[in-house]
């Protein structure tokens, strides 16, 4: 049986009417995303997936979330992937948020990764293990817990603009070189 955490629920509840009457406003006039950071990304999942159970509401064009916490059981992760929402979901090294609740508890959406530097890699689960280390690591050398540093609003806004700002200039010089040619 499909179970997600009451908490979210319940605030996604309070919330929710202004949510649809806003979303049935614009249906036929913008694509609806859904995002959000921390509570806020348990939200947008919950809102997400209840869009797409509506009839009344439009199918979703997304769900991003950064730092969320899990949300449901495998039984909801399976459901959730069965409604075709596109998404991803950012996880900045060693946010401790990522990682509750414990078990039965899983993830849905892609899985983006940012290292202990803030970028955006793809690591076999034993480099990623390492890149843990070193982010908790690094941080009890700075006096920090990064296990809370890094589930900041902030540190995933200043990770993802580095990230673009990479991918600019690499799609820059590789335009560059393409019209030289």
């Amino acid at each position: 049986m499909a179970r997600y955490i009451l908490g979210f629920k319940q605030a996604l509840d309070k919330i929710w009417p202004k949510i649809e009457k806003t979303i049935i406003n614009c249906k036929s006039k913008r694509d609806v995303y859904f995002t959000g950071h921390s509570l806020g990304g348990a939200m947008a999942t919950l809102a997400a997936v209840r869009c797409s159970r509506l009839h009344n509401t439009p199918q979703p064009s997304g769900l991003y979330t950064f730092g969320s916490p899990k949300v449901g059981n495998r039984a909801f992760a399976s459901f959730a992937k069965e409604l075709c929402i596109p998404g991803a979901r950012w996880v900045n090294n060693v946010d401790i948020v990522t990682r509750v609740p414990f078990w039965p508890y899983v993830h849905i959406g892609a899985y983006q990764y940012m290292n202990h530097d803030g970028w955006m890699k793809k690591f076999t689960p034993i480099q990623m293990v390492w890149d843990r280390i070193k982010g908790a690591l690094i941080g009890i050398k700075y006096g920090k817990i990064n296990y809370f540093v890094n589930h900041g609003s902030e540190k995933y806004v200043k990770n993802i603009k580095k990230n673009l700002e990479s991918q600019n200039n690499l799609f820059n010089k590789l335009n560059k070189q393409y019209n030289k040619n």
